[in-house]
């Protein structure tokens, strides 16, 4: 039994299910029995468009349990259904889509948009494209807008969140506060009770030795390896 073209979009809608089903039935009264407006509408959505394909091929990458040849032969067939639905088939056409494609890279959206709208198939003619766009709005550049170049890029810490670090300044403060209030509450248990409380495997200096020094007698340093010697002991 051979098919008819008129009935190719009904004999397909019979095979689809999923997503695909759900993109036919969206398709509007005409564009639902015309096969080739449901062909082009599901290539493009799954991807398999000339644009699709580009962007296949550009960012193709192997998986970790992909050997070398299987990944190349992937990267070549995306590469030969690109030039396929651009209808490259010269050297020439080769050129052309290849020079325009890196062209248009750093461009505007919206001139971009016109440039393919119009389907240019030369250099020559990707230029006066280009010049009628332009002679038309005068005030509109066609360079992308360097706003949107800064888009997903780090931005560096500020001075602001590197002066709430604390300073050396607040450190040797902390730290002679600590060493005098630890003296100072020795010297009180000592004097209130009459007799030296336990001291649980905490080192407690001698009256004969020489008292605990003070901010003003030693250096940070000197007090830092003083402090963790007591806590040793």
């Amino acid at each position: 039994m051979k098919w008819q073209p008129a009935d190719y979009a009904s004999c397909l809608a019979n095979l689809l299910q999923g997503e695909a089903l759900s993109v036919f039935l969206s398709l509007g009264p005409e564009d639902i029995s015309d096969y080739q407006s449901v062909k082009k509408t599901l290539l493009c959505r799954f991807g398999c468009d000339r644009n699709g394909f580009k962007s296949k091929f550009f960012s193709a990458r192997p998986s970790q349990d992909e050997d070398f040849a299987t990944y190349i032969n992937g990267i070549a067939r995306y590469f030969n259904r690109w030039l396929e639905l651009n209808q490259v088939s010269d050297f020439d056409s080769l050129s052309f889509l290849v020079l325009s494609e890196i062209a248009l890279q750093p461009c505007d959206a919206e001139f971009v948009a016109y440039i393919k709208d119009h389907s240019p198939t030369s250099l020559s003619d990707l230029k006066t494209q280009a010049t009628s766009y332009l002679d038309a709005r005068p005030s509109k550049s066609f360079i992308k807008d360097s706003a949107t170049s800064f888009a997903g890029k780090s931005v560096r810490p500020t001075a602001r969140s590197d002066s709430r670090r604390p300073s050396i300044h607040s450190y040797r403060s902390q730290t002679h506060t600590r060493a005098n209030t630890l003296s100072l509450g020795r010297h009180t248990s000592r004097t209130s009770s009459g007799h030296r409380p336990p001291t649980h495997g905490v080192h407690s200096f001698d009256k004969s030795k020489k008292p605990f020094p003070t901010s003003k007698d030693i250096h940070a340093p000197l007090l830092i390896r003083e402090i963790l010697r007591v806590r040793v002991l």
